[in-house]
Formats: C-alpha cells, sequence, structure tokens
C-alpha cells in the first residue's frame, strides 16, 4: 500500500505502508517516508453506543 500526494500532474510516492491487523479491531501500519523517516501506527477501533433519548413532542 503507497500514499500518493496530488501535488502536481506527476505525482511521485510520498511514503510506503505496510499494515499488519493482528484482530479484529486493530490495524497496526509501519513504513517510511520519502526522507526515510519511519512511521509506525496503531488503530484500535473503539466501541461506541449510541443511544437513542425518547422525549415528548420528538
Amino acid at each position: 500500500m503507497g500514499g500518493y500526494a496530488e501535488t502536481s500532474q506527476f505525482s511521485k510516492p510520498e511514503f510506503v505502508l505496510h499494515y499488519d491487523r493482528p484482530g479484529h479491531s486493530r490495524i497496526i501500519l509501519d513504513g517510511v517516508t520519502e526522507k526515510a523517516d519511519s512511521i509506525h501506527v496503531v488503530l484500535d477501533k473503539v466501541e461506541r453506543r449510541y443511544p437513542l433519548v425518547e422525549r415528548d413532542g420528538y
């Protein structure tokens, strides 16, 4: 997977990411930017509930 910038007519890769999905609620991204900086991102799904509130007149 790679990321591309829409800065010009001839876009070049800005970074390269590899992903891993160790579970249904976690995604891990690892990669390198065009300037050789490392990047590591962990995304955890947060379970949220959005209860509906009943009010008079609604």
